[in-house]
C-alpha cells in the first residue's frame, strides 16, 4: 500500500512540473508576440476571443502551447471567435514555429492568412490541431519541418492549403481541404539524406480544389515514403493522386520517382482524373466513381519490373476506369458501391462493396 500511493506522489509531481504557467492575451499582456517573448518554455498562452490584427511577424522560437478557450472548453464556437488575421505588412512566413520550438502545440484559432505562409513549422515536430486557415497563399508550410495536423479545416488557399517540400516526417488527418487553388497537399521531391522519412495522409476529405495530392518529383531520392489511406477525394478539377514531374498541375505523364507509396482504402469521387502512375505504388481497397476522364492514368513511366500494383479496387461510372499496361491483379469489381450519401461516403447496408478489401497484400 506504502509503494502505491508514493507511485501516485510521483506522477502528480511530475504533471505539475510538465504544464507550465497559463499566460492570457490580452489579460497579461496586450499582444500575441509580447506573450510569447514573456513566456518560459513549456507555457501555454491562452487567447481570449477577439481578433487580432497581427502587423508584422510573430515568432515562436520556444516550445509553447498556444490556444483559444477551445483547449479547455472543447467548445467549436471558441474557434471561430478567436481569429488572428494578418495586415499588410505580414512576413513571408507570417506565424513562424521555429526551430528550437519542438514541441509546440497550436490549438484551436482561427488563421486569416497572409499573401505567402500562413503558418511555417520549421522544427521536427509541432501538432497543429482543431485550427481553420482561411485565405493566404500557402496556409500551412513544413519549413523543413513536421509533426502532427490533426482536426483542422483549410479554405480557399491562393496556392496549396499545406505545403509540404521540404519536409521530415508528418501525419495529415482528419482534416477538411476545400477549394485549393492549386494543391491540397504539395510535396516537392527533393533529394534529402539521411534515413527515410514518412508521410502519413488518413482520414481527410479534399474537396473542389485543382489537385488533392501532389507528388513532384526530381531526380535522385529524396528518402521518404508515403501512406495515403482512408481519405475522400471529391470534385478536384485536376487528380485525386497526382504523381508528375510538371509543377504545372495539368499533366498526366505520371512520373519516374523512386520514393514509395502506399495508397488504400481512398474514395475518388467526381474528379477530373483519379490517380497518376509511378513505379513503386501499391493502391488497394480504393473506390473510383464519376471520374470525368478516367479512374487511374499510366503515364509514361512504367517500365518493365516497376512493383506498381492495382487490386481489389472498384470502379463505377468513370469516363475510363484505367489504362492499358498496368499492373492489375486479379480483383477488380466494376458494381455500385452504393453510398448512404455523398457526404461521408458510407456505404449503405447492403453494400456489395463491403467486405470486399483485403487486410494484407503480399
Amino acid at each position: 500500500m506504502t509503494n502505491y500511493c508514493a507511485a501516485i506522489l510521483t506522477v502528480v509531481m511530475l504533471s505539475t512540473r510538465c504544464y507550465g504557467a497559463v499566460v492570457k492575451v490580452p489579460e497579461d499582456y496586450k499582444t500575441v508576440q509580447e506573450a510569447i517573448l514573456a513566456a518560459s518554455a513549456g507555457d501555454t498562452i491562452l487567447l481570449a476571443p477577439g481578433t487580432y490584427m497581427i502587423e508584422g511577424k510573430i515568432e515562436v522560437p520556444k516550445k509553447l502551447t498556444i490556444a483559444s478557450n477551445y483547449l479547455n472548453s472543447k467548445d467549436k464556437s471558441a474557434i471561430d471567435a478567436t481569429v488572428l488575421k494578418a495586415s499588410k505588412k505580414a512576413g513571408l512566413q507570417w506565424f513562424d514555429i521555429g526551430p528550437k520550438a519542438k514541441g509546440t502545440k497550436i490549438i484551436g484559432l482561427t488563421f486569416l492568412g497572409n499573401a505567402e505562409h500562413s503558418l511555417a513549422i520549421r522544427n521536427s515536430h509541432t501538432e497543429v490541431s482543431h485550427c481553420k486557415f482561411v485565405g493566404g497563399r500557402d496556409q500551412l508550410s513544413f519549413e523543413g519541418g513536421g509533426g502532427l495536423v490533426a482536426h483542422c479545416y483549410f479554405e480557399g488557399a491562393g496556392d496549396d492549403a499545406i505545403d509540404a517540400d521540404l519536409s521530415v516526417s508528418w501525419t495529415a488527418e482528419h482534416c477538411t481541404i476545400r477549394g485549393s487553388r492549386d494543391d491540397g497537399i504539395e510535396i516537392r521531391l527533393h533529394v534529402k539524406e539521411g534515413p527515410i522519412t514518412t508521410h502519413i495522409v488518413r482520414y481527410n476529405t479534399f474537396t473542389d480544389g485543382t489537385t488533392g495530392i501532389q507528388l513532384i518529383d526530381y531526380e535522385g531520392d529524396s528518402h521518404r515514403k508515403f501512406e495515403i489511406y482512408g481519405n475522400v477525394f471529391k470534385n478536384t478539377r485536376s487528380t485525386a493522386v497526382d504523381c508528375t514531374v510538371d509543377t504545372g498541375n495539368r499533366n498526366v505523364d505520371g512520373s519516374p520517382m523512386v520514393e514509395k507509396a502506399k495508397i488504400f482504402s481512398n474514395t475518388i469521387d467526381g474528379c477530373r482524373n483519379g490517380i497518376t502512375m509511378a513505379p513503386n505504388l501499391v493502391i488497394l481497397n480504393n473506390i473510383f466513381t464519376n471520374t470525368m476522364v478516367k479512374g487511374i492514368i499510366k503515364g509514361k513511366h512504367l517500365e518493365a519490373g516497376n512493383t506498381s500494383i492495382v487490386d481489389y479496387c472498384l470502379f463505377f461510372k468513370n469516363g475510363a476506369n484505367y489504362d492499358k499496361g498496368l499492373n492489375m491483379g486479379k480483383n477488380i469489381f466494376t458494381f455500385d458501391p452504393q453510398y448512404s450519401d455523398t457526404t461521408s461516403y458510407k456505404l449503405s447496408p447492403n453494400s456489395r462493396a463491403i467486405d470486399m478489401g483485403i487486410a494484407a497484400y503480399r
